[in-house]
This record gives C-alpha cells, sequence and structure tokens, in this order.
C-alpha cells in the first residue's frame, strides 16, 4: 500500500513541474530483518538523502558530508536533524512515508525518536506523514489524534491470491486431493487480514 502512495504522490507531483512549489518525497520501508542496521540516524539519513537529491547543493549539508568522509565518521542524530531541517525549509511541503512502522526497532528507542523528529519537522514546516502499521498499542496511541484508515485482507483476496500461487509448489502438493486447500485454509487463517 505504501509503494502505491508513493507511486502516486510522484505522479501528482512531478519534479519540476511548478515553478514556485517544490514538493519533497520520502519514503522508509522498514523490515523486521533489518532491525540492527535501521537505527533512527540511518532512517533520519535516508530521508534527508531523499530530499537532498531533489535540492540544490546546501553549504551547510556538504560541509557535514564532507567532513564525516575526511574523517570517516558518521553523522550524529542531531546534525543529521539540523541538515535536514536546511533541507526542508526549502520545500513547500514535504511528505515522508514509513512502511511497516511496526517491524521498526523500539527497543532501544528508534522507532518513538524518528516518530518524535518527524512530528518535530510537522510543527515547524508543512510536512505530511503517512505511516502503516500492524495494530500495536504504542503505535496507536502514537497516532490516536491523526487519521486513521484500517486495511485488512478479505479471506477471499488472501484465497485468490493463494490460487494464483499453487503452481509454484512441488507437484505431490499440487496433485494431492486435500493438501492444496489445507494449506489455504490455514495460510488464510494465520494472515488474519494482513
Amino acid at each position: 500500500m505504501a509503494s502505491i502512495v508513493v507511486e502516486h504522490l510522484w505522479e501528482t507531483f512531478p519534479e519540476k513541474t511548478f515553478l514556485n512549489h517544490k514538493t519533497g518525497i520520502a519514503f522508509l520501508y522498514c523490515s523486521y530483518g533489518r532491525r540492527e542496521e535501521q537505527k533512527a540516524v540511518n532512517l533520519l539519513s535516508a530521508v534527508l538523502k531523499q530530499l537532498a537529491q531533489e535540492q540544490p547543493l546546501i553549504p551547510t549539508v556538504e560541509a557535514l558530508y564532507s567532513d564525516h568522509v575526511k574523517h570517516r565518521t558518521r553523522p550524529s542524530f542531531d546534525e543529521v536533524s539540523k541538515s535536514l531541517h536546511a533541507i526542508i525549509e526549502r520545500y513547500s511541503q514535504v511528505f515522508v512515508v514509513v512502511d511497516a512502522l511496526d517491524e521498526c526497532r523500539d527497543d532501544d528507542g528508534t522507532r518513538r525518536k524518528l516518530l518524535s523528529e518527524i512530528r518535530n519537522l510537522q510543527s515547524q514546516f508543512n510536512v505530511k506523514l503517512m505511516a502503516t502499521s500492524r495494530f500495536i498499542p504504542e503505535i496507536e496511541h502514537e497516532f490516536e489524534t491523526d487519521i486513521r484508515l484500517e486495511v485488512r485482507a478479505i479471506d477471499e483476496d488472501v484465497e485468490q491470491y493463494l490460487d494464483s500461487q499453487m503452481s509454484r509448489l512441488r507437484s505431490f502438493v499440487i496433485r494431492s486431493p486435500t493438501l492444496p486447500q489445507l494449506i489455504k485454509t490455514n495460510i488464510t487463517k494465520a494472515a488474519d487480514g494482513m
């Protein structure tokens, strides 16, 4: 769903369409399998990189990059945040799309820190945030005053998708009179609307 939204934003606000109105689009795809590398500073750096690519070089961002390359270090969260502010103020509006927020680690405060910074940007600039997530109480609480939309797959859609994938199973599964239906039933039940 998030990729559809990002594609729609790119189509709606193509680069260099409006002379005095520049829209920035940044997206993050969180992944449980990459939790160790998805620290708050790395995620915020990804947003900075995406937005900086669409702007002329900014001296403070260039200096940050040059200094850290020279010393073979990584910028701190505060340095990235400061640079992000310098970039975002050049935009008329910015959209940030975060997919699978529930897969962003929070045992070390990453998710809270990332959301806090995005909320800070929203309070200072025209920044719009869209996040997708499973129902996690902490995340629901974070977005309780925002517009929310519950999207659930219906069992028939899951079964239709599984039907289209059955040919990829081993031949003994396909030839079985009961196994394909058993697989579909159990996967559909386990998916529980996801």
